[in-house]
């Protein structure tokens, strides 16, 4: 994912399916490439900023985003919270 490399060309190459095949599975499965991006981005959010030794930064450059910024929105939506705010409330609990 880091440099915005996840794309349905990718992804397909790396399923051994042509682009078109893919794309006709997530729409049998009811669901988009983008979609399915975005619930890889959640999960490994969650599991990037559990180790203190990335940054923010970091995770965001890990999950593909070229800034912060995008990837603190993304992470507000699925979260209601900034990743700064949801690493203390880890850290305290």
């Amino acid at each position: 994912m880091p440099k915005c490399e996840a794309t349905v060309q990718r992804a397909a190459t790396a399923l051994n399916l042509s682009p078109r095949s893919l794309q006709r599975k997530l729409t049998d499965a009811k669901v988009t490439f983008q979609e399915v991006l975005d619930m890889v981005r959640k999960d490994l959010a969650r599991i990037y900023l559990r180790d203190p030794s990335l940054s923010a930064l970091d995770v965001a450059l890990l999950l593909g985003y070229a800034e912060q910024s995008s990837f603190t929105r993304a992470f507000k939506v699925w979260f209601a919270s900034t990743p700064s705010d949801w690493r203390r409330t880890l850290s305290a609990a």
